[in-house]
Formats: C-alpha cells, structure tokens, sequence
C-alpha cells in the first residue's frame, strides 16, 4: 500500500499512481535473497601440480537479470488495478579456484605447508613439538601437555602474540586460582594456550596428571627456540 497513492475526485473516477523507486526498491530486496555470491575454491597441489586436498569446496553463484522488467512490470499491473504475478530468471556464475602450492612431502603431514613455510606441530599422542620449514622438520623437542580434564586444545591456529617473560595466573579444576611468575618464552597461539617455558616440570615428553592447565610445557631452551623460531603470524597445529 505504501507504494501506492489513490486521488479521489468528486467528479471523476479515483486515480492510481504508483511510485516507481518504491517498487525498485522491494523488487532489490528480494533480488538479495535470490543473487548468491560464488565461492571461491581453494586447493593445495604439490610440486607436479596435483590437487593433494582441498580446503574450500568451490560452489557456483547465480544472479538475478530481469529485476528491471519485473519493476516494470509490477508498476504496470498495478497502475492498471490488476493483480501481478512474475518469476525471477537468473543465470549462473561460474566459482573460481586458488591454488596453494605447497612442498614436497608436505601431503603426508598435519599441515601442507608451502615451500619455505615455518610452521609447529604439536604432536599430543607422543608428546613433542616439532618446527617445520616445509616439510622438513628442524628440531623435535619433547613437551607435556594438559593434565586431564584441562586437555590442550587440537586444531589449526597461528601465534599471535609472544612474551620473553610474563607472570601467568588461572584457575585450577577444583576453582582454587594459581599464579606463576616471570614465565618465559611463551608464544600464544589460541586463546590462552601457549607454548612455553616451564622449569616446575621434573622431566618432558609425557603426559597425565601433574601436567599444564592446558598449556604445552616445555625446557626454558626448547621454548626459547620456538620463540625465535616462529613470528607472529606462524601456523601451529595441535593434532594427536
């Protein structure tokens, strides 16, 4: 009704108008309920140029041609005092690829990384950290991980924000609080989980009650590599 304006006469018949940008503008409303944007696909090959996975399905868009005649259209029905009933026609757009390539052996590995790509795998089922240029690794240190219950998270992530020292405090299991001091050599990479130094810890490379709240523990010379080893910005994946 908004679209429309009646002028009553005395003498003659009403007159309908009807407002054309109105009618333009509700016919582009649902024009972006009809148009979908393509997906851009995403996908890794190796050295020969062979996909090896694909990260993001490619999925074709489509968009809407005739919005101007079915504005035309509606305004003409409508002027004229007659119902209107019309069908959007659309043609498809056609999704697009990027391809990532990434190093030799680099598909058999947690992460496919790119040729001279620094990266860090958190191994959980062996308990080690390992940093990658490609795919080959550099050093292979041994770690603790989250005691149960506070289990460190698994996925893809990247540093992104470092300390040579910080104090640290959280919150145990049982709600009890904990604060350990001049902590050093933490790398951030998901939320409050880091990679750092931990001198409390008698020995690495195990797993189980007595171990972080959910951090990756390391040697005060371990968690100094990983500090220089990986910027701001590096991929770590923690995977069992």
């Amino acid at each position: 009704a908004s679209w429309i304006t009646v002028t009553s006469s005395e003498t003659e018949a009403p007159t309908i108008s009807v407002d054309n940008s109105k009618v333009s503008e509700w016919v582009a409303a649902q024009v972006k309920d009809v148009d979908e944007e393509p997906v851009t696909g995403k996908r890794n090959v190796n050295s020969q140029g062979k996909e090896v996975a694909v990260s993001v399905e490619a999925v074709d868009g489509r968009e809407v041609t005739n919005a101007d005649t079915i504005s035309d259209a509606i305004v003409q029905a409508l002027s004229s005092g007659k119902p209107y009933s019309g069908t959007f026609e659309t043609k498809e757009i056609k999704a697009t690829w990027e391809e990532r390539k990434i190093a030799a052996g680099a598909e058999n590995l947690a992460y496919q990384a790119a040729p001279g790509e620094r990266w860090i795998d958190i191994d959980l089922g062996n308990d080690t950290v390992t940093a990658y240029v490609g795919a080959d690794a550099q050093a292979t240190m041994l770690m603790v991980p989250g005691r149960p219950g506070m289990e460190t998270v698994t996925g893809t992530f990247t540093v992104y924000l470092k300390y040579e020292s910080q104090t640290m405090r959280g919150a145990n299991a049982d709600g009890t609080t904990w604060t350990a001091p001049d902590v050093q050599w933490v790398s951030y990479f998901h939320g409050d989980y880091a990679l750092h130094a931990a001198p409390w810890q008698p020995s690495f490379g195990w797993d189980g009650p007595g171990g972080s709240h959910g951090c990756v523990n390391m040697s005060t010379s371990d968690a100094a590599y990983v500090f220089d080893f990986a910027p701001v910005g590096t991929t770590v994946v923690s995977h069992y």
